[in-house]
């Protein structure tokens, strides 16, 4: 059943998104590629990567052999951070004024028997601060097909009361599978949530939480909390064999010269007759090897509690932090003044940004290998560093107007 149903989601969505937390002043000089609403131009980048396993061999490229696992991650801290707003009685506002644009909106859904009879039913609707309210019941709410969610709530999501609609969790395909996967929950309770989604952006989306709640006992509903809350996080190895070409391997991972750093481990397992691997945690520079998979000190006080994309990504190289990048204005001086774009085949290094219609840089990361990257999302120390795919990692940073894409190399 899972499968058909990420089969047929795979067919409705072909692309990826993109959101923005963050702001920096970027270098008007940039050149970049415009990543429109769903994401094609991300996607088409992606199709076109000589190594993207579409067009050579996964081991003939530059990284190497990479064994790729999928690693959730979770706070220890709250893991359901936002649970009042999530858990509200449905009520749903709708941003038209007028009762006949509501009427004719909610008739143009694909809504049928009881479902459709309630909605309709404008004696139970309530005109709070010049808008429509309506409380849907849970039955209702279940009955809504992927069409009419997908409309319904897509609308709904542009007023600022409908809490859940603005901020529905978001999937690709095969994070979607990989996440309910390893979850606890029935082949019943996986229909129920199966049922729930739609799509937002070119994503699979999920945002009914207390439609579950209803419906689940205590430990399953915080078994999906859990599944809904982890950062789908991955976790490399790099394979070696006694044919490997180690020195493409140094030459790869040992840039800003830590190619002496790195020899040594890459040609030990290669001498052994039956390889191995190695964690390419062990192939990273100070800062990343000692951040990845962590939750920052929270408190402002701290240093890690101020370091953000932008900060981890110019710090990448250094042992320890640069805390002159906790100045924007050095931020920008040091992208203008040290980096250069580069328009197609990133490596281990390059900075991955993101700019939005007015050149406004709105998230970084740090290209790793295979559509990989080292990020932290935003601020919060709810946010940890880590790798991530490409895909994975936009649906945290979803828009509805063009961002624009640069890799930038060090000079």
């Amino acid at each position: 059943m899972l499968v058909r149903f990420i089969s047929m989601l795979r067919r409705v969505l072909s692309t990826e998104g993109i959101l923005c937390l963050l702001v920096l002043v970027a270098s008007s000089g940039l050149v970049a590629q415009e990543l429109a609403p769903g994401n094609p131009g991300l996607e088409a980048w992606l199709d076109r990567s000589p190594f993207s396993g579409k067009t050579a061999s996964r081991v003939s490229a530059p990284w190497g052999d990479l064994d790729i696992n999928f690693l959730p991650l979770e706070s220890s801290e709250v893991i359901f951070p936002d649970r009042s707003e999530r858990l509200r009685k449905p009520s749903w506002f709708f941003p038209s004024k007028s009762l006949a644009q509501v009427t004719n909106f909610i008739e143009s859904l694909n809504l049928t028997g009881p479902a459709r009879k309630e909605l309709l039913e404008t004696a139970n609707w309530q005109q709070v601060s010049n808008v429509w309210k309506i409380n849907p019941t849970i039955d209702t709410i279940r009955q809504l097909d992927a069409s009419s969610r997908d409309a319904l709530y897509t609308v709904l999501a542009k007023h600022p009361a409908n809490y859940n609609q603005r901020f529905p969790i978001r999937f690709t395909p095969t994070n979607f599978v990989e996440r309910f996967a390893a979850s606890k929950l029935t082949s019943a309770q996986l229909s129920e949530v199966r049922a729930l989604c739609y799509t937002n952006l070119g994503y699979i989306a999920f945002c009914d939480f207390e439609t579950l709640q209803s419906r689940f006992d205590g430990p399953a509903f915080d078994q999906l909390i859990k599944v809904l809350y982890s950062l789908p996080s991955v976790q490399v190895n790099l394979k070696i064999s006694p044919k490997t070409d180690i020195d493409g391997l140094v030459k790869y991972w040992g840039k800003n010269q830590k190619e002496a750093r790195i020899r040594p481990l890459l040609e030990s397992v290669a001498r052994n007759p039956l390889g191995g691997e190695i964690d390419i945690l062990s192939l990273l520079p100070p800062f990343p090897r000692l951040h990845l998979y962590t939750f920052p000190e929270a408190g402002e006080e701290t240093i890690e509690g101020k370091i953000d994309c932008f900060i981890s990504g110019l710090n990448f190289f250094n042992a320890q932090p640069d805390v002159r990048f906790l100045d924007a204005e050095v931020r920008r001086q040091t992208i203008d003044n040290d980096y250069y774009a580069i328009e197609t085949n990133p490596t281990f290094g390059d900075l991955f940004m993101l700019l939005n219609d007015k050149g406004v840089a709105v998230h970084m990361a740090v290209y790793i290998a295979d559509n990989i990257v080292f990020t932290k999302n935003g601020l919060s120390a709810r946010q940890p560093w880590c790798f991530m795919r490409i895909p994975d990692m936009m649906t945290y940073y979803p828009s509805t107007t063009p961002l624009k894409l640069v890799f930038l190399r060090h000079k």
